[in-house]
This record gives C-alpha cells, sequence and structure tokens, in this order.
C-alpha cells in the first residue's frame, strides 16, 4: 500500500528537520573551535609583534652601535693625522734631534700606521736626515718589540706580539731578525710561539722571501709542544700557498 500523503510530508519534513540540523551543529562546533582559537590567535599576533619589536630593537642598537664606533674611528683617525702633521714637521726639518724625537713619537703614537710611514722616509735619498731618523727609529723600535716577545712578563709579550702582527706586517727585516732571536732562545717556549704568530701575520711574500730559514725553524722547534706544532703548521700551510702563487 502506497504511502499517504500525509506520510510522504511527514517524511519529508523529517528529511527537512535532520537537514537543517547538520548545518547548525557544523555552526555550534565552528563556534566552540572559535571561541577557543580567538585566545590562542591574539596570543600568537602578540608573540610575533613582541619578537618582532625585540628584534627591531637589537637591530637598532647594533646600528647606533656600529654608528658610534664608525664615528670613534673617524676622530682617531683625525687625531692620527693631526700628529703625523706635527711630527712631519719636526721630521723634514734640518734639526737631527728633532728628526730623531719625531720619528720615535711617530712609532709609539701611531703603532700600526708609523712604521709604514718611516719606512717610505728611509726610502727618500733626497732628505738625508730624515732618512738616517726614520731607518735608525726603525731598527731600534723593530729590536726592541722583538725582545720584548721574549720577556718573562705575559703582558709584555702580548703587546709587542700585537705591535708587530699590526704594523710590521710587511717589513722585509722582521722575518730574519725575529728567526734569529727564536734561534738563540729556544728554550724560552712562549717566545718562540709568539715568534711562530708573527710568522703566520706577515705578508706572504715576506714570509716566502726567508722561506728556507724559516722552514729550518720551524723544524727545530716542532718537537716543543702540541700547541708549537699547531703553529708550526699554518705556518707550513703559508709557505705553501707561497709556492702555488709563485
Amino acid at each position: 500500500m502506497s504511502p499517504t500523503i500525509e506520510e510522504r510530508l511527514a517524511s519529508v519534513e523529517t528529511g527537512l528537520a535532520r537537514s537543517e540540523r547538520k548545518p547548525k551543529d557544523f555552526w555550534d562546533k565552528f563556534q566552540i573551535v572559535a571561541t577557543l582559537l580567538i585566545p590562542a590567535a591574539i596570543a600568537f599576533v602578540g608573540y610575533i609583534y613582541t619578537k618582532t619589536e625585540k628584534q627591531w630593537e637589537i637591530e637598532s642598537a647594533e646600528h647606533i652601535a656600529a654608528q658610534q664606533q664608525a664615528t670613534t674611528q673617524i676622530q682617531a683617525r683625525v687625531g692620527q693625522a693631526q700628529l703625523v702633521s706635527t711630527f712631519m714637521e719636526a721630521l723634514l726639518s734640518t734639526n737631527a734631534e728633532r728628526q730623531h724625537l719625531a720619528s720615535e713619537a711617530i712609532l709609539v703614537a701611531l703603532p700600526a700606521d708609523g712604521p709604514r710611514l718611516l719606512a717610505v722616509i728611509s726610502q727618500d735619498k733626497s732628505r738625508p736626515g730624515a732618512q738616517a731618523a726614520a731607518q735608525s727609529s726603525l731598527d731600534s723600535r723593530r729590536s726592541q718589540l722583538i725582545q720584548n716577545c721574549f720577556s718573562d712578563d705575559k703582558a709584555t709579550r702580548i703587546s709587542a706580539t700585537t705591535e708587530l702582527i699590526q704594523g710590521w706586517q710587511d717589513d722585509p727585516k722582521l722575518v730574519p731578525q725575529i728567526l734569529s732571536a727564536g734561534r738563540h732562545d729556544l728554550s724560552n717556549l712562549s717566545g718562540i710561539i709568539n715568534t711562530l704568530v708573527v710568522l703566520e701575520n706577515v705578508k706572504l711574500s715576506v714570509l716566502a722571501s726567508d722561506r728556507e730559514e724559516v722552514q729550518t725553524f720551524l723544524e727545530s722547534v716542532r718537537s716543543n709542544g702540541p700547541q708549537t706544532e699547531s703553529h708550526v703548521k699554518l705556518v707550513e700551510a703559508r709557505l705553501a700557498r707561497g709556492t702555488s702563487v709563485q
């Protein structure tokens, strides 16, 4: 027996009720989930904002620090230029004592740039007085610094080694002279290490020009210990690079 109209209508209404309940259930669930997600989203946005703000603060501070460092370096260079101007006036005078004092002062006041400046003047044959004063001061200062590399005082050794690395990398007299000092004081382990550190930092062309003496020295100190051995290998690697360049 076929269903009556009433039964059909009842079936349609039942189906309609079910179809209407599904979206309602979905939105109910969505509202619950959304309610839970909103605080999490706010917290996440807050975290991102805080992180971004902190990163900006760090970058801003680094930028300011870099600007301040650059300004300090410029001011230092300006001060050095003024010192050079004052010393050059005395160095290029005809007074031998003033020339000598000025060349000594340049090396003390400008440990990084002074040796190069005096090296140029020491080659100027048109001014024999200034040339002699510059060469004398270079020789004296170099000898003193090398001697200090073997000092019993740690601070003195470090200061001397640092100054040689900073301002004397291209001095052709440095390598043979410091090797000579090392050969005469092989028992001074700290001095030997400092000698090797200097060899690691001089210009490659300067190091390679005394290749045989350097290699002989390296063999004589290699067995001092693991620290010495590590520095010996660094110098040997530089010599190898010098060979490949040639």
